[in-house]
């Protein structure tokens, strides 16, 4: 039997983190802002889905208005992901998802959710070491199923961190909640977050904006300056605290670190994800135990996302 070796929390970020490379490894050109809600929701409405309804759920998750919701929309389409009933999208326009988005889609969920089983597992070691291939459409229940919990999850717990570090100024607040949910933001806490963990082994006790801005520009094309501003952001923000030279910092360098009592914080945050990692491993096996048990498909297994609240 395998030991408890890795700390749940850790185990969780990294494999947010390692599933930030399946989807850059899949759909390389789908990096911006929404493009993963967008690819999402219309994988799952094979016969279509209304213009109108993405536009409120891109509203209520990222705040975009409706040209840059078309807009984002339209990089789709340009990339083959999405195909639209007519030529100009409005509100009753039909956006279904092409051959491509399903199959890219399907594939990378399944990397996913092996993915999500070797987590699984490695955080309840007494799961079988390893595990066939899910069917198809039980793997996209499970991954979705998964990442609806965690999404819901992550939303509270940094708005409970953030009604504490801004608690005068809800326009701040609600602003800095969209700024992180796009990847540079992301990228910055995943980064800092990881690097202040034990298990990352770190050679040096501060990260400098080189350390950041390599995939920040891949992902999104911007200046060193601009990562330095999202660096600052994030120091106002209260997630990160400025190092000087006093921490061994070289002189004329930008370096930061996540602050011990927000490691700490977001550390619980991460461990209670953890048992929606856990429960999406019991959920492989059990789907995995019923197709062995026939070889029928099941045509009444419809995936459940909500697309609206």
């Amino acid at each position: 039997m395998a030991e408890k070796i890795s700390d749940p929390a850790y185990v969780v970020c990294r494999f947010i983190q390692h599933y930030g490379e399946v989807w850059d490894r899949y759909f390389p050109n789908s990096v911006r802002k929404a493009h993963w809600q967008i690819c999402s929701i219309v994988r799952l409405h094979e016969d279509g889905l209304l213009f109108s309804r993405m536009r409120g759920r891109l509203d209520a998750v990222y705040g975009l208005d409706e040209e840059t919701s078309i807009l984002r929309i339209n990089e789709l389409v340009q990339d083959g992901l999405i195909e639209t009933d007519e030529p100009s999208i409005r509100s009753s326009t039909c956006l279904s998802p092409t051959k491509k988005l399903s199959e890219l889609f399907d594939a990378h969920v399944v990397d996913t959710v092996a993915l999500l089983y070797a987590a699984a597992r490695e955080i309840e070691p007494t799961f079988p070491s390893q595990l066939p291939a899910a069917p198809a459409a039980s793997a996209n229940r499970i991954f979705f199923e998964f990442f609806e919990g965690f999404l819901d999850a992550w939303d509270r717990h940094r708005l409970e961190f953030l009604r504490e570090q801004i608690a005068n100024s809800p326009a701040r607040r609600h602003k800095a909640l969209l700024a992180l949910k796009t990847y540079a933001y992301w990228h910055i806490f995943m980064t800092s977050w990881l690097h202040q963990h034990p298990q990352s082994k770190p050679k040096k006790v501060y990260l400098l904006v080189d350390d950041f801005h390599p995939a920040i520009y891949q992902h999104v094309g911007v200046s060193v300056k601009a990562t330095t501003g999202y660096i600052q952001d994030m120091i106002d923000w209260g997630f990160l605290r400025r190092l000087n030279k006093e921490d061994g910092v070289p002189r004329g360098k930008f370096a930061v670190r996540m602050d011990g009592k927000v490691f700490e914080g977001f550390r619980n945050a991460f461990s209670s994800t953890s048992e929606l990692v856990v429960e999406a491993g019991r959920n492989l096996l059990k789907t995995y135990s019923a197709a062995l048990e026939t070889t029928a498909p099941d045509a009444d297994n419809v995936l459940k996302f909500r697309v609206s609240r």
